[in-house]
């Protein structure tokens, strides 16, 4: 990469720079880190302890070497989670037209920290999509950059749910069924009732249109035609539900959570510190601890950045590193149900396949394989299998051998064909 470049400006000051500008982002834009906060650890390896009903709790952090008793009576099942490097670098572009002229370095100095706030922005961003998958999924499933890594936390299949009765259905009554999962919750959590509902404004409108809230909130003008948020606040509380918070957070134009579900969660603290959920641990990278980073042992743990200088070509660039994940420490403390439900149909295609098999994915959940001339049945049994909260009523497929039309109850549809012989996967909506 080069050589650690500090003319400008030091890897301590850089980092605290972009710590700081981030934190300044992440209030604006909102984070899920108020439900997994960020926790520094002095290390790469996260251990939890989780019960068969998915309760848990923190391990202690350990040595590669190091062994961790079992808490729990030793009824629980240990897990352990290797933390994952994060990381991008960009050149800094104005280095080039710069470096030439005198007393120029408080404008290299400049470029390398917007390059900074872009760099950081790019990993913190990842991990807040990370954050999403964990609390849609209860899983986190990495498949990019040469990494492919699948962790399951241990969530039941029981806290991904799909309403029975939709509530962009007529005649669905959201206050009853909010009332039934936040008992379903308290059940599953030692009688804790969820602290938040998290939500989208899509489900919100839907809400402020339902019959059952505006007949709630009626006047002796009678019903509205839409209750203001206030009003929608006021007639759930009345009925002892947690209130509502909205997360309708994007990146690369892709939402972080489903906009068409509801998250019962502990309530949100701040973005850093304790939680009964979980957290997003950043672990110590191979830079933080070399001296020419110039970082105090207490500062090591997360996102550092440093200026690099290249000789050929000649340049310098900002590489930013993490090593971090979300972890989910109570499993059952988080539950998604899906209360809105739109369906979508695709074609399928194995592209006259000879042989082999393929896979399907939906809703961060992949089928097992599907032979080349699987039947319409056998193609719904694999999606009907997904621990997704969706039943066999749900889904529709028609067709065989390899040529099928889906109907999903909402949410993108995927795959990947590459195990098929002599054919090719394609999948389009409709």
């Amino acid at each position: 990469m080069g050589t650690l470049w500090t003319e400008a400006v030091t890897p301590a000051e850089l980092t605290g720079f972009a710590r700081a500008a981030i934190e300044d982002v992440e209030r604006q834009k909102g984070t899920l880190a108020v439900f997994l906060p960020n926790d520094s650890v002095p290390d790469v390896v996260v251990r939890t302890v989780v019960d068969s009903d998915g309760t848990g709790e923190l391990a202690q952090y350990r040595s590669f070497d190091a062994e961790t008793p079992i808490a729990s009576g030793g009824k629980g099942s240990r897990k352990t989670f290797e933390l994952l490097p994060l990381g991008l670098k960009e050149r800094v572009g104005e280095y080039d037209q710069l470096r030439r002229q005198a007393g120029a370095m408080d404008l290299v100095k400049a470029g390398i920290e917007n390059a900074t706030l872009r760099v950081s922005q790019a990993v913190v961003d990842r991990l807040e999509v990370a954050r999403g998958q964990v609390l849609d999924t209860g899983r986190l499933v990495i498949d990019e950059n040469g990494v492919t890594q699948i962790v399951d936390y241990g969530r039941p299949s029981g806290n991904n749910i799909t309403a029975e009765d939709p509530w962009n259905r007529d005649g669905a009554d959201p206050v009853e069924y909010l009332i039934s999962i936040c008992d379903l919750y308290a059940d599953l959590n030692q009688g804790s009732q969820p602290g938040v509902v998290l939500t989208s404004r899509k489900v919100v409108a839907r809400l402020q249109r339902s019959e059952t809230i505006r007949a709630i909130v009626a006047t002796l003008q009678g019903a509205p035609s839409i209750v203001s948020r206030e009003a929608l606040t006021a007639a759930l509380a009345s009925f002892g539900l947690p209130p509502l918070a909205i997360y309708d957070r994007k990146i690369r134009g892709q939402h972080v959570l489903d906009p068409d579900a509801v998250y019962l969660l502990p309530a949100a603290g701040g973005v850093t510190g304790q939680s009964p959920l979980g957290a997003t641990f950043y672990g110590q990278t191979l830079e933080a601890s070399e001296p020419e980073y110039g970082l105090a042992p207490v500062d090591q743990p997360g996102l550092v950045v440093g200026s690099w200088k290249t000789k050929d070509p000649i340049g310098v660039w900002v590489h930013s590193n993490a090593i971090a994940m979300p972890v989910l420490v109570n499993p059952v403390a988080s539950m998604v149900v899906r209360v809105i439900v739109e369906s979508k149909t695709y074609t399928v295609s194995f592209g006259g396949a000879t042989g082999g098999n393929a896979v399907l994915t939906f809703g961060g959940n992949t089928t097992a394989p599907i032979a080349d001339n699987a039947s319409a049945a056998n193609v719904k049994s694999a999606l009907v299998a997904l621990d997704d909260g969706y039943k066999a009523a749900d889904w529709e497929v028609t067709g065989s051998a390899g040529e099928y039309t889906i109907v999903t109850p909402g949410g993108a549809l995927s795959g990947d064909g590459s195990g098929l012989t002599a054919g090719a996967l394609t999948i389009q909506q409709v």
